[in-house]
């Protein structure tokens, strides 16, 4: 049985893009034709084709150290597959963790 901490699908190590002194980490929400990339620390968000040839030039541009995505069935998975095929490492969380991490204590609202 797991437990209920995020789980992590997949790590590979790196050595292109970022480093560990100066990480490029990025969240992307997948959709079924799209995906919507979002640098950590940053306020923008790129969109992109769902598809391995878009992915792949999107790699060579943004040279991420980590990408992290919700599993949400199945659209990952060209996703998944070019940054394995890339070399990028990733984790796949499951919706629930996300939901769960972002209503932590630590979760500031805006009353």
């Amino acid at each position: 049985m797991q437990s209920s901490a995020l789980r992590a699908d997949h790590s590979y190590s790196v050595t292109k893009g970022g480093t560990m002194d100066k990480p490029i980490i990025i969240g992307i929400d997948v959709s079924k034709e799209w995906l919507d990339a979002a640098l950590a620390g940053e306020g923008r968000v790129e969109r992109l084709d769902n598809t391995a040839k878009a992915i792949g030039a999107w790699l060579l541009r943004a040279r991420p150290t980590l990408v992290a995505f919700e599993a949400t069935g199945g659209y990952e998975r060209t996703l998944r597959d070019t940054l394995i095929a890339n070399g990028v490492a990733f984790v796949r969380v499951h919706p629930n963790d996300v939901l769960a991490f972002s209503q932590g204590p630590w979760h500031q609202s805006e009353d």
